[in-house]
């Protein structure tokens, strides 16, 4: 009977929060608070509904935890797009003025997560803030790829170096927020290594380890866009660099937008290297900054 009840509950539950993020009540302040109130309560209903099945001895909670289990990523993904829409904004002004530091991106990052304790598992804690930390470091790539990048180099002086030290700010902000999330900005500090060096057999090398370590970044059109924003390279040196990824990878799957994903996806699994890679991979030149 308590099953039944709590089924009947959920139904409820679920029509009112559909509701709810229909009309857009997932936003603002108020708005993330609720989210996470919503998935901790998910969590803790999963764990009754265990528990209630476990007493009577039935495998009847099957409905009630896939209910649960939607209505979680529902608020999930509600509260991956909120807190990505409020970094946005601060990363297009960032980019556009060519800002002496990240102080407005990385102040917004802090106020999001304030709800944070709210959520008693410390692996939903720890999924969620790894996954709003992939998604911004998805969306700083993005809007540098659409800076000019002559304006950059003017104010910042070296625009490698200045992606650099916004990677480690990045990274700092999000472990003062959950201390052992994955370390997401390293396609950023991979991305600071081709802009430094103009080397072709380098940044083939490099490339090659953006694929295999920056599930973030995959796919043959995103990184060729980098080597036309990168500059300093003839179309001969472009086509030389790609075709070499190519061969080592050339079933590059295009990239999921960032701000649908729920959890980070797991990191392709490292493919043979070709004879090219193995017999390059000791040649590689250190890049200092």
């Amino acid at each position: 009977m308590c099953l039944s009840q709590l089924h009947t509950f959920l139904h409820g539950l679920q029509a009112l929060e559909r509701k709810r993020m229909s009309a857009g009540l997932g936003a603002g302040e108020g708005g993330i608070l609720h989210l996470f109130r919503t998935i901790n309560t998910c969590r803790e209903l999963r764990l009754l509904a265990g528990q209630l099945a476990s007493e009577a001895q039935t495998d009847a909670a099957a409905p009630a935890v896939s209910l649960l289990e939607e209505l979680e990523a529902q608020a999930k993904e509600q509260l991956l797009h909120t807190t990505t829409h409020n970094i946005e904004a601060a990363l297009k002004t960032y980019f556009k003025t060519g800002g002496d530091d990240m102080c407005d991106v990385t102040t917004r990052i802090e106020p999001l997560f304030a709800p944070l304790p709210l959520v008693k598992d410390t692996h939903t804690r720890k999924v969620l803030v790894d996954s709003v930390y992939q998604n911004i470091t998805s969306l700083y790539l993005r809007h540098l790829l659409l800076s000019n990048r002559s304006q950059l180099d003017k104010r910042w002086s070296d625009v490698g170096l200045r992606v650099r030290r916004d990677a480690e700010e990045l990274h700092k902000s999000f472990t003062q927020q959950e201390g052992s999330v994955e370390k997401r900005c390293v396609s950023l500090q991979k991305i600071s290594e081709v802009l430094k060096t103009n080397d072709v057999n380098t940044l083939k090398l490099v490339l090659i380890e953006i694929i295999n370590e920056c599930p973030g970044i995959s796919g043959e059109e995103q990184l060729n866009t980098l080597l036309r924003w990168k500059g300093q390279l003839s179309r001969q040196q472009q086509t030389e660099v790609m075709d070499a990824v190519v061969e080592y990878c050339p079933r590059s799957a295009p990239n999921d937008s960032p701000a649908h994903t729920l959890a980070p996806p797991p990191a392709p699994p490292l493919r043979p290297a070709s004879r090219w890679y193995r017999a390059m991979s000791c040649l590689r030149p250190p890049i200092t900054d």
